[in-house]
């Protein structure tokens, strides 16, 4: 069975790549949010296996990222948050790791940033080291030091 991830951002290019890198991954991305609300309310509707959450994603209904963050691990204590950000926010940092975030990585991404993200994802999900996981080879997509 394919990881299913839901991919919080507010930017699409940014849940392009992603979504691109997780696909190449064996991965299957569920479901997009682009604010809070959204992102909570996909949470408890498409059974994700891993949250990709953006620091900056817009903020609606009160709830901020790291208060989203909050209730989806008070809803499901083990679920694996990984936290991306353009900003250097380095208290925000710390309190998502101190709190259980599988990681939180910068953008922009680069080639370092991906081979991060699929070690963490392959030491999670160890089907997804199985080349016959593979759905799809990945397809040219821009610099990604452009992206993010």
């Amino acid at each position: 069975m394919a990881m299913r991830v839901l991919l919080i951002d507010d930017s699409v290019t940014v849940r392009d790549v992603l979504r691109n890198h997780v696909e190449c991954l064996g991965g299957s991305v569920v479901a997009e949010a682009e604010n809070t609300m959204q992102a909570l309310d996909l949470f408890r509707t498409v059974d994700p296996d891993l949250v990709i959450l953006d620091v900056a994603v817009s903020q609606t209904g009160g709830i901020g990222t790291l208060a989203l963050f909050r209730i989806m691990r008070s809803e499901i204590p083990d679920m694996p948050v990984l936290v991306i950000s353009g900003l250097a926010l380095p208290d925000l940092r710390r309190s998502f790791l101190k709190e259980g975030a599988l990681d939180y990585l910068f953008k922009p991404f680069n080639p370092q940033t991906f081979e991060q993200l699929r070690n963490l994802l392959v030491a999670r999900f160890p089907e997804l080291a199985h080349p016959m996981m593979h759905v799809r080879k990945a397809a040219p997509i821009a610099p990604l030091a452009d992206v993010g």
